[in-house]
């Protein structure tokens, strides 16, 4: 599994290349974003993600980096 403390932080470590493939461990590189998701915040708040997507620079897999909350959710934490 990966993890990025920040989204500011994988803004500033993908393109550099400090963000390793957790299947081959070579470099990740930026590769566009993924779908944008809605999430509910508290009370009628709604958030809006849209996650960074990466390819590994090895083994050309690309990879949804995590977000905050998780993009996988349906209400933010």
């Amino acid at each position: 599994m990966m993890t990025v403390g920040s989204p500011g932080r994988t803004e500033t470590a993908l393109p550099a290349g400090d963000i390793s493939c957790p299947d081959c461990s070579d470099r990740l590189r930026p590769h566009g974003f993924a779908r944008t998701r809605t999430v509910r915040g508290l009370g009628d708040d709604q958030l809006t993600l849209r996650p960074r997507r990466d390819r590994c620079a090895g083994c050309g897999l690309t990879q949804v980096l995590p977000a905050v909350p998780p993009a996988r959710r349906a209400d933010a934490l």
